[in-house]
């Protein structure tokens, strides 16, 4: 049996505790009753109700009381609730000019993308490379920036893209014309004899321009021979970054992440959220591939990235002789020109196995004629005979003629 002044003192700690629990209730629902009549007040006063800073600490120091609201409270708090307010109602204008703004970021990025794909529908020789990422092309057409950026509505429609359309080709077309200079400046530095490389470098003459970002600031538009392109878009041609080691060809080399350059950083507004420096390397160039694609943005801070202000440039490519010695040898083995481009080689759909090697079929069998030679120079670091056979084409399987065979 439970004494009887143990019983007395269990009682009274349980109404203790639900009298708290009932002061508590009581006090919140003054405090909320008086918190309704003052943002009632502020509205009557003009005020936004998403202007009002109840998230504030100040708020709950001035308001969330459990005291009534008297006219002399009113007139003492009113003064102290003004700057809160403006503040607020400051942040709440800017968030809606900043989403304003988005959205016609991405209505641009959408026509700009479009226009894109019909440019390479109507000229199968062009690739996105050949376009400028969407914040320099910003940056080189004003009127289309001013628009996108200070104009205070919800949206880009197409009837104003089409204002810029011929701005937006024009800017586009010296943009190509200029990479196209830089590798072909690129393939001349790396096919010139040494023995004129050095009488060069003795001659009192002014250097012959390298390839690279320009300084000036008012350039002609670049001019590229049909033998100098002719000379860029064979498959013998092969590109090595010296920054990340990847092997290129033309036009693929345009898209190529070390080359592109760094965007207009006035654009960063749009992405001040993201943090540069939370990505290791391994995830930098994906998230990187996204931010591209959707507007263009690139990071001030990336390892990789060139530092100029050109949106193309070539300081870190150089030709790859081993990689074209391989090249030539298997379209030697292959019966094929070495004047093909990539796109005919590849366009054959066809398959091939290494003759370097007996590594198995996951390793060396069924592959394209890129990842072949990716295949030989990554694997075989030993020079090879240039009568030695590398690669052969593979036989179609029976299943596969089967099918073929109409019925």
């Amino acid at each position: 049996m439970v004494p009887l002044g143990k019983q007395t003192g269990n009682a009274m700690t349980m109404w203790l505790e639900a009298r708290a629990h009932t002061r508590q209730m009581e006090n919140m629902l003054l405090s909320e009753d008086r918190e309704t009549k003052v943002i009632d007040k502020l509205v009557e006063q003009g005020w936004d109700r998403d202007d009002v800073p109840i998230l504030l600490p100040e708020w709950d120091n001035l308001v969330y009381k459990p005291t009534p609201l008297t006219d002399q409270t009113w007139r003492r708090i009113y003064p102290k609730l003004i700057p809160l307010l403006e503040y607020c109602r400051a942040e709440r204008l800017s968030r809606e000019r900043r989403e304003r703004q988005m959205d016609r970021m991405e209505d641009f990025y959408d026509l700009y993308s479009d226009y894109i794909s019909s440019r390479m529908a109507e000229d199968s020789s062009l690739s996105r490379g050949h376009f400028l990422l969407a914040a320099n092309l910003l940056s080189r057409v004003p009127e289309l920036k001013k628009q996108l950026e200070e104009e205070d509505v919800g949206g880009y429609t197409e009837q104003k893209w089409e204002t810029h359309v011929e701005d937006v080709a024009r800017v586009n077309e010296a943009y190509k014309a200029k990479a196209l200079s830089l590798l072909v400046g690129v393939v001349q530095k790396g096919t010139r004899d040494d023995s004129v490389v050095k009488k060069e470098e003795k001659s009192m003459e002014p250097e012959e321009p390298q390839a690279g970002p320009s300084t000036s600031t008012s350039t002609p538009t670049p001019t590229t021979s049909s033998s100098d392109m002719s000379n860029l878009t064979r498959i013998t041609t092969v590109f090595k970054c010296t920054v990340c080691h990847e092997r290129l060809w033309y036009p693929a080399v345009l898209s190529h992440t070390c080359c592109r350059g760094k965007v207009d950083r006035s654009l960063g507004q749009y992405f001040e959220d993201m943090d540069d420096n939370v990505f290791e390397d391994e995830l930098e160039d994906a998230y990187f591939l996204f931010a591209m694609t959707t507007f263009g943005y690139t990071y001030e801070y990336r390892k990789r990235r060139n530092r100029s202000n050109e949106p193309f440039n070539v300081d870190n490519l150089a030709l790859d002789g081993r990689w074209e010695q391989m090249v030539r040898m298997a379209l030697r083995d292959l019966g094929l020109s070495e004047n093909a481009t990539v796109q005919e080689v590849e366009a054959e759909g066809a398959q091939f196995t290494s003759l370097m090697c007996d590594g198995g079929a996951e390793r060396n069998e069924g592959l394209s004629f890129l990842e072949i030679i990716d295949h030989n120079c990554s694997r075989h670091d030993t020079p090879v005979d240039d009568t030695q056979a590398v690669i052969k084409r593979d036989q179609p399987s029976d299943e596969a003629n089967a099918s073929s065979v109409e019925p």
